[in-house]
């Protein structure tokens, strides 16, 4: 074969590859502009485009598996929506707090955390969103962008984007579950053999330096509240470890000061005295089971009641 020959081999392949990736980008958005995407996509479609709730939760998976949204409604007589999603941090807390309130006002928006989310690095499964890249949603774009150059070029590849989602979306059409049903809710079953009690108690408790990334990221959320004139809170839910008493956790201390220098009402339910001994409660040391979030809820409707909610 001669080098005339195989350059021309080579450019055939790379215009078809290039026609294909471009084909199969128009496809994909097209779906997206017509259709709900279903499964782990159902709940982000529904923040991005129609949710009007007046109580928003939103958190990764310990969000999601512990507040009941239907039981709120039922006595507070208000829409109640859990917005929790696995392995998400603060970048997607970021971007679809800004999305819901640009098109809705809630009168409360709950910020679920975790103890380490201001100190840990990375972005969890911010990586699902790419399906979304260059369709309007700016901070969103930003925070895909962030990284090496090689990784903005490809996100313009469809088949890049796609990868490994555009799989998943098409056997959520054969077997998928009603995301929106409970509200956003997920309950993790009670497990056959309850966790055990991780002790902590010897951890260094120095504090760890703040990610300024994430702080940037709460201090948009913030600000995207006051600007809709909603309320924020922050939230640590119940979770099964022993800590040193009376000594809060260095990663945790950023958390509360940022509460307390911008008034946000801070709920530290981390260690709270009717879960902190009780294992059936939970399904392992980080996530409450079904039965442990009815009681969490009931907890927690009480003092929504309390604030005047």
């Amino acid at each position: 074969m001669t080098k005339k020959k195989f350059f021309k081999i080579v450019l055939l392949v790379v215009v078809l590859v290039l026609v294909f990736d471009i084909g199969f980008g128009w496809c994909m958005r097209w779906y997206m502009t017509h259709n709900d995407i279903p499964g782990d996509y159902r709940k982000i479609e529904y923040m991005l485009k129609g949710i009007n709730a007046q109580i928003l939760f939103l958190g990764a998976s310990t969000c999601m598996n512990s507040i009941k949204p239907e039981a709120l409604e039922k006595v507070l007589g208000k829409s109640v929506f859990n917005g929790g999603l696995n392995d998400q941090r603060l970048e997607f807390f970021d971007v679809m707090s800004g999305a819901v309130l640009s098109h809705s006002s809630p009168e409360l928006l709950i910020l679920v955390l975790r103890q380490n989310d201001l100190v840990i690095h990375g972005n969890g499964r911010l990586k699902m969103m790419s399906i979304y890249y260059h369709l309007g949603n700016t901070k969103l774009d930003d925070y895909l962008n962030e990284g090496s150059l090689k990784k903005k070029i490809l996100l313009n590849s469809a088949l890049y984007r796609f990868n490994t989602y555009w799989w998943r979306i098409l056997l959520y059409h054969f077997k998928s579950f009603d995301e929106l049903a409970s509200g956003g809710f997920v309950g993790k079953p009670v497990p056959k053999v309850l966790p055990y009690r991780v002790d902590k108690t010897q951890e260094i408790e120095a504090i760890p330096p703040v990610n300024q990334s994430k702080l940037l990221c709460l201090n948009n959320i913030l600000a995207t509240c006051r600007k809709a004139g909603t309320k924020l809170w922050v939230l640590i839910p119940p979770e099964y470890y022993i800590r040193n008493k009376g000594v809060e956790p260095g990663a945790l201390s950023h958390i509360h000061k940022f509460c307390n220098e911008n008034s946000i009402p801070f709920f530290d339910d981390s260690q709270h005295p009717d879960f902190v001994d009780h294992p059936e409660y939970f399904y392992d040391n980080d996530h409450l089971n079904v039965n442990g979030a009815e009681l969490y809820t009931q907890f927690f409707l009480k003092r929504l009641m309390d604030e005047g909610i």
